[in-house]
């Protein structure tokens, strides 16, 4: 039996007609693409009774829902709710026998539920239990997610995922007693306003501007949001990590001359950002010709969105900052000019279009062969462009080192060929190189070797990299492999099945961490580290579960008993995941252990668990039902989580029908 406290407030999400002294619902009011995960039926609405659900009044939620009927329901037509619909509904209950009578799934609430619950008025419902009798400080409007928080007087901590998930978010409303926080203009702030901590978008408006005394754009603040342009205040001193991150709208961004730091990634997704404008003034940041520059000698970031197929590295540039060409939209080639003596690290990886570098013959510290960047004397492979026309290509024989992400997003080669003095592959190489089938290697080198065009180490016993293009839908890691590298088998867009073999002793966190279209592991029975169950890969004596492979296709998952730890990342990307139970005996959630679940509509979290690693739920947005007093309640509170309080002793299914 499940119990939570739950808000209601906004009749106008349901359309009534009047059926004599009561009212029937004949329409629920929701049009947006995606539908919630739960919908309360309120037992009045304006006073009036509600006793009717008519034809057709759910069938804009096209999302599975859990609808918690009362009993007070003294009709229900046949074609009420999608086929996919859950119900909550009291023992005995016309909603109960009618649940019966046409299959569908429920489950059983019962009196002191309906007591905790307040029933006035209606509102689709996105709880937010609070701790002891003190209620929810979120409003909704009817999207999934809140469209304005409320901040109480004692609420000191808002948590990460408004930052990043909460599109939908339209209002701040901060009390005048919270020492926290403060809001103005609908936008979160530190209690000073010297920090906004959380721009929100309002209706129609394309342009955003920073109010004076704000010192610091926050972390995540401007996260996803949809202005075409942002003006900051003169006042502006800090521009945290990931500010403008994915603001896939953003065409312009001026820096005024007080800004003296900008965090990593902070223009990170910005794909139609054409220029930077930084105040001449600015001691330490400078722009020319849309490109950002630090200190006037450091190119810190090119605009992704900017105009053009050709840049000339200006002469005054010395050296091109971490990922400053990262995600460039129409660049196909870069001249880099002779004063250039420094590239630092994926400075040029994921550049969408990019056929050609084109070195000053007067360089000193680079060259290029074939279009290929490499180091003077030819000896690094620095990066091969990732849109370089060709299917084969033989890394010259002077490399005898190729970089990290040399070939990362390489779109057209199918074949790469490394010569017997190649003696150095830096991490992730060949990551995400969607036409890739073969990696081969010279039998006479003495560093690496390949199997059926997959990159192992020397001795044949490291699996380095799985071709992600390659063409084969099952895989059997070799005999005498004992170790998976990370990230080996990331982006294979065609295998659907690995077998481990019997040799394998070791298989690092991420060796299978977005493998796009893996749906099964199978491990040899005889492997004394590994095992398997159902496609899914587990310690040998299934205490931990390692990997649940992101494309496999049950909608629900039921967590084995023997499980005591969920590993780091374990279900990341699960793509048709929809319901998961952990059972009583899981201790431990490691950190992005679902991350990025978006299809994942529930989760059961049972008493026994100690620990949720950080950022476990990034990226995904499950209904957790859990149990009061419980570690993962203190959990959800403080990160911001819904959930539902379980009132038994046992670690129910939600979902499972009660007949």
């Amino acid at each position: 039996m499940t119990t939570g406290r739950l808000n209601f407030g906004n009749n106008e999400l349901f359309k009534t007609e009047p059926r004599g002294s009561a009212i029937a619902i004949v329409k629920f009011n929701w049009r947006a693409p995606e539908g919630p995960s739960v919908v309360v039926i309120p037992q009045k609405i304006n006073g009036k009774l509600v006793v009717e659900l008519g034809p057709n009044a759910f069938l804009s939620v096209r999302t599975a829902a859990l609808y918690f009927i009362p009993k007070e329901i003294q009709k229900i037509h046949r074609k009420t709710f999608q086929s996919n619909a859950k119900l909550c509904v009291f023992q005995g209950s016309y909603a109960h026998l009618w649940a019966l009578r046409h299959k569908i799934t429920h489950e059983f609430i019962g009196e002191s539920d309906a007591q905790k619950s307040d029933r006035d008025d209606a509102e689709f419902v996105f709880p937010y239990p609070a701790p002891k009798s003190r209620r929810a400080w979120y409003k909704t409007d009817g999207e999934f997610f809140p469209s304005q928080l409320v901040v109480p007087d004692d609420k000191s901590h808002i948590s990460d995922p408004i930052f990043w998930g909460w599109r939908h978010l339209k209002s701040f409303d901060v009390s005048p007693k919270n020492e926290s926080y403060s809001s103005n203009d609908g936008n979160l702030f530190s209690k000073d306003q010297e920090v906004i901590l959380r721009a929100t978008e309002k209706d129609q408006e394309e342009k955003y501007t920073l109010q004076n005394g704000v010192l610091e754009v926050g972390k995540r603040a401007f996260f996803g949001t949809a202005y075409q342009s942002v003006v900051l205040s003169e006042d502006v001193e800090i521009i945290g990590s990931e500010a403008f991150s994915m603001c896939c709208f953003l065409t312009e961004i001026e820096l005024k001359k007080n800004v003296r730091e900008i965090g990593e990634d902070a223009f990170s997704g910005c794909q139609n950002l054409e220029a930077f404008r930084v105040d001449p003034e600015n001691p330490i940041y400078s722009s020319f010709d849309g490109a950002l520059y630090v200190y006037g000698a450091t190119l810190a970031r090119y605009p992704s969105g900017k105009k053009g197929e050709t840049f000339n590295v200006p002469e005054f540039v010395d050296s091109i900052g971490e990922r400053a060409f990262s995600g460039v939209n129409n660049l196909k080639r870069v001249y880099i000019s002779e004063n250039v003596s420094t590239i630092e690290y994926r400075a040029f990886s994921g550049g969408g279009k990019l056929e050609e570098f084109i070195v000053a013959p007067e360089n000193a510290f680079f060259s290029t062969c074939d279009g290929v960047l490499m180091n003077a004397d030819g000896s690094t492979l620095i990066q091969y462009p990732s849109s370089k026309k060709g299917e084969t290509y033989a890394i010259p024989e002077d490399v005898e080192r190729v970089e990290d992400s040399a070939f990362a997003q390489a779109a057209y080669v199918k074949t790469v060929i490394v010569h017997e003095g190649v003696r150095e592959i830096g991490e992730f190489a060949f990551e995400a190189c969607p036409n890739l089938e073969a990696i081969e290697v010279s039998p006479d080198n003495f560093a690496y070797s390949s199997i059926d065009g997959v990159l192992f180490n020397q001795y044949e016993t490291e699996l380095i990299q799985y071709p992600s293009g390659s063409r084969r839908f099952q895989y059997e890691t070799p005999e005498g492999t004992q170790r998976l590298l990370d990230y080996s088998f990331s982006f294979a867009r065609h295998l659907r099945k690995v077998v481990v073999s019997e040799s394998v002793m070791e298989i690092e966190e991420n060796a299978f961490t977005n493998s796009g279209a893996l749906g099964e592991i199978e491990v040899s029975p005889d492997n004394e580290r590994y095992s398997s169950r159902d496609g899914v890969l587990f310690n040998a004596d299934q205490t931990e579960l390692i990997f649940y492979p992101n494309q496999k296709f049950d909608v629900r998952y039921t967590v084995p008993a023997t499980v005591k730890e969920i590993k780091s990342e374990a279900f990341r990307d699960a793509a048709f995941l929809r319901e998961l139970v952990l059972q009583e005996g899981v201790e431990s959630i490691g950190s992005n252990a679902f991350w990025g679940c978006r299809r994942l509509f529930q989760v059961v979290i049972p008493k026994s668990v100690s620990f949720i690693g950080s950022d476990a739920f990034l990226f995904a947005a499950p209904f957790i039902y859990l149990y009061p007093g419980s570690y993962a309640e203190e959990w959800a509170l403080e990160n911001d989580l819904p959930y539902v309080l379980l009132v038994d002793n046992s670690s129910p299914a939600p979902n499972k029908s009660k007949r």
